[in-house]
């Protein structure tokens, strides 16, 4: 079975990284681009960037990619939670992924903050994501950023380090 992906950024700079490793093919239905600054570390900032377009857009694309396929065994949705994009408008786009794919497994995969912190919200951030996805979700895993980091220097990637505030 095929998967298929769609990626959400509010930050140009993390799709134009992610569109230079993909085929021509798959970028203009994988990727989705919510702003041109971030969300800021905010929730409410990432909650709203997903505004009507941007929302039916993914919404849209994430309908379009279910119906080619023969059957869809569920929806995943990996997400940080404590920045703004990932925590705001991937709580926005689990609310609305489980409104219009009542009958489909969702699974969040959650990203949780370094230790040391890249910014003073992440912690309200991660509050405000966990809620979303223990309400919208069938399932949540979460993992810690570090280990994450850890595991990707292990395969011989380098992930990027976390940012003093």
């Amino acid at each position: 079975a095929a998967s298929h992906t769609l990626l959400v950024d509010a930050e140009p700079r993390a799709l134009r990284t992610v569109a230079r490793r993909m085929r021509p093919a798959l970028r203009a239905e994988s990727l989705r681009l919510l702003g041109a600054s971030g969300c800021a570390n905010n929730w409410a900032r990432g909650f709203t960037a997903l505004d009507g377009d941007a929302l039916d857009g993914i919404i849209d694309t994430v309908r379009r990619q279910t119906e080619r396929m023969d059957r869809c065994g569920g929806l995943f949705l990996a997400h940080s939670v404590a920045g703004g994009t990932g925590s705001g408008a991937g709580s926005r786009a689990l609310e609305a992924l489980r409104e219009e794919h009542d009958r489909q497994w969702i699974l969040s995969l959650g990203i949780l903050p370094f230790d040391t912190g890249d910014t003073a919200l992440q912690h309200y951030n991660t509050a405000l994501a966990l809620g979303h996805a223990h309400t919208h979700a069938d399932a949540c895993i979460l993992f810690a950023n570090s280990e994450v980091a850890a595991a990707c220097r292990q395969a011989g990637a380098r992930p990027e380090a976390p940012r003093a505030p």
